[in-house]
């Protein structure tokens, strides 16, 4: 039998149209939507940085802040130690004006000894207008090491403005503020310091510690 035949009879039916499908096409993505997706990832990285970056500004303001903060704060404790020590004998002073102050102050310079302090403050303009700087000088006098010791004048506060002095002195039965301290006998009861430092209002008031001992010895 020839077997050509046999199978040339046989017709072979089509596949069912649920079981046709297309091949995945290798032609990858097209230039639109490789546009499109760079677009996407750099108005994302935009933003991400754009984020960032104020991060990073408000941390850095945030630590500047904090700064000046502990700056004004360990100022006005040096004030506060220096006043309160102020001295009045032979051989020291105390002259002030609303601006300007100097005196004399027992304190234990950097060789930890007890020296007495010739101490001036004072206020002077600054580059930028309306503001100044605090400016303080320390000079040792007759310490006990015998050497004397060179000023020392360094800024301790900057954009200082509406910087004034005041002295608290007893007159009878009551105590006057007043704005300057010349050829007084003794010491003022305290003294009163207000400025503001850079917009924030400061406002130091100290007793003076050696005034009131006599006050109370007397």
């Amino acid at each position: 039998m020839n077997r050509s035949k046999l199978y040339t009879g046989i017709k072979l039916k089509a596949a069912p149209a649920s079981f046709v499908f297309n091949l995945p096409s290798n032609n990858g993505f097209t230039l639109i939507e490789l546009l499109m997706s760079v677009t996407v990832i750099m108005i994302v990285m935009a933003v991400v940085g754009g984020s960032f970056r104020l991060g990073i500004k408000a941390v850095e303001k945030g630590e500047k802040a904090i700064d000046e903060q502990n700056r004004l704060i360990m100022a006005v404790n040096y004030i506060y130690d220096q006043l309160e020590a102020a001295s009045l004998d032979e051989h020291s002073l105390f002259d002030g004006t609303a601006d300007t102050l100097r005196f004399f102050s027992k304190q234990i310079n950097p060789m930890e000894e007890e020296a007495l302090q010739d101490i001036e403050y004072q206020v002077v303009d600054s580059q930028n207008d309306g503001e100044a700087d605090f400016v303080i000088s320390v000079k040792d006098v007759f310490p006990l090491s015998g050497i004397e010791q060179n000023e020392n004048k360094s800024i301790l506060l900057s954009g200082i403005s509406g910087f004034e002095i005041s002295y608290l002195k007893r007159s009878g039965q009551d105590d006057v503020w007043q704005n300057q301290w010349k050829d007084e006998p003794g010491l003022p009861k305290a003294v009163r310091i207000v400025f503001s430092c850079n917009h924030q209002p400061v406002r130091v008031l100290t007793r003076i510690l050696r005034q009131n001992k006599r006050l109370k010895d007397a």
